[in-house]
């Protein structure tokens, strides 16, 4: 196969004209994502229904989003409080020196609404609040509407609390991998362990005038829609350390289960936290932003989760979480989900996407910059035709010369993070799958001192 620079094999958003490019040239490029989790299953045949670049699609996959966060944030009346309950880190650690690694790309971002109407609204579900289903939930709300389906939250008149209703269109393919993801998290929720518990909480399905319907645990907000309520202000080192920990704690888990998520980015990445357990801090960037005293997270969105010994496809992750044995083809598995941790880690702690690209080749030159030379064996290896490399470096010949310029701003990851937090992020960034860590060695090296 041909290794394409021109748009992202797996439908993400593409680039936009180039006489755009040049009316806007001294503008950010702004985050661009796309969902993938929905590789390995059936809906592997809508992959062209992802944004646009900018970014104004839901993902439906956040379904538990809390719908107070943007009044919290408006309120001009709160005070900042004092944070003596986040634990005191070595200060080499704290920090990373700057935002460059993004350069000038990554800084500013569109906003990411929570959709209420989608544009095709074909076999969705569409009866309005206030009507009751199965008998026993009533809809209050909307949490978001997807190519997939609706999200919405429900009151149960068997249970005290709410929960969170994915009604899947009436649409076979559609239907046949929602079925895919409520196996993979009858299996994850039936396990035992801290694990576990990290993972979303499914607690059944049922069919519904021909929707097939699953019933989710309610929680808060995507660690993306805080980022994007702060105003895209780094988070302290102490809430990126908690994210850590449970990010690497659920890694080990999903290894033991031999299951690889295949789609782990901040919409994805769910917090179990109640309203009164945010409070302000200030930010390494001096700003005041309000986060959980003490950070806990859940996983959520296992439609493309694939077990190792099932058939993969060959594309997975949205782009810019994407690992680069991914990129060229050799194959993935569960270091790919470390790839993806890593990604997630350096954009907590910085405000920025670490790779904000949707190009093949640039994609390949940022991780270059960022992080040095490819393996050779890696690109020797690779069935992927066409590569960008000469002598084992990247040929930026071919790259357009506003996308050198762009690259040739990052600077690398040791420059940018130092101290414990940046020997974490090397060592699940590296290049090479068979040598990155894997979540037993993070969590012997940086975790089980910190119990």
């Amino acid at each position: 196969m041909n290794l394409s620079d021109d748009n992202d094999e797996k439908g993400d958003g593409k680039m936009k004209k180039k006489k755009k490019k040049k009316k806007k040239s001294k503008k950010k490029r702004k985050r661009s994502l796309s969902s993938s989790s929905s590789t390995n299953t059936a809906n592997n045949n809508n992959n062209n229904n992802h944004t646009s670049s900018k970014r104004t699609k839901h993902h439906t996959s956040s379904y538990v989003r809390s719908t107070s966060f943007s009044s919290t944030f408006r309120s001009s009346s709160l005070r900042a409080m004092s944070f003596s309950s986040y634990r005191s880190l070595p200060s080499s650690s704290l920090q990373p020196r700057s935002h460059s690694l993004l350069a000038q790309r990554g800084t500013s971002r569109p906003k990411s609404p929570i959709q209420t109407t989608h544009p095709d609204k074909t076999f969705h579900y569409t009866q309005p609040p206030g009507t009751v289903i199965d008998s026993k939930y009533t809809i209050i709300s909307d949490i978001g509407l997807g190519t997939f389906g609706r999200v919405v939250k429900c009151s149960s008149v068997t249970e005290p609390f709410n929960v969170a209703i994915k009604i899947i269109r009436k649409i076979k393919k559609y239907i046949d991998s929602a079925r895919i993801e409520a196996d993979v998290l009858r299996d994850v929720n039936r396990q035992g362990g801290r694990g576990r518990s990290l993972c979303v909480r499914m607690w059944g399905t049922f069919m519904w005038e021909g929707h097939f319907c699953l019933i989710f645990e309610e929680l808060g907000l995507s660690l993306y829609d805080l980022l994007k309520g702060n105003g895209y202000e780094r988070f302290p080192m102490g809430f990126n350390w908690d994210v850590a920990r449970d990010l690497v704690d659920v890694m080990e888990f999903l290894k033991g289960r031999n299951l690889v998520h295949t789609d782990i980015k901040l919409e994805n990445i769910l917090l179990d936290v109640k309203e009164s357990d945010y409070v302000y801090q200030t930010s390494p960037g001096g700003r005041q932003i309000r986060v959980p005293k003490v950070a806990k997270v859940k996983l959520c969105d296992f439609g493309g989760a694939t077990y190792d010994n099932e058939r993969k496809g060959r594309v997975i992750n949205t782009r810019q979480y994407r690992a680069p044995e991914v990129i060229l083809e050799l194959g993935w598995s569960t270091p790919s989900d470390m790839w993806s941790v890593g990604c997630v880690l350096a954009e907590i702690s910085s405000g920025n996407l670490l790779f904000s690209t949707h190009s093949n080749f640039e994609h390949l030159a940022l991780i270059e910059r960022t992080l040095g030379r490819f393996p050779r064996h890696m690109i020797e290896r690779s069935p992927v035709k066409n590569l960008p490399f000469v002598d084992g470096v990247h040929d930026n010949a071919v790259l357009s010369g506003e996308s050198r310029r762009y690259v040739q701003k990052v600077r690398r990851l040791e420059e940018e993070y130092v101290g414990e937090w940046g020997d974490l992020l090397r060592g699940v960034l590296e290049i090479d799958p068979g040598r990155r860590w894997k979540a037993s060695e993070c969590l012997h090296s940086y975790f089980r001192k910190r119990i």
